[in-house]
């Protein structure tokens, strides 16, 4: 296993999900709308 491949690739990923943008990207996806209330409060 290549350790230091799979930990730049690791660090890759969580500095994209630690950006704004990545939340905005979630917005509309399954269980990921935060503007909608759940169907069982409407």
């Amino acid at each position: 296993m290549k350790i230091r491949e799979h930990l730049e690739q690791t660090e890759a990923r969580l500095e994209r999900i630690r950006r704004d943008e990545y939340l905005r990207e979630l917005v509309g996806t399954i269980g990921a709308d935060p503007l909608r209330p759940a169907r069982s409060e409407v």
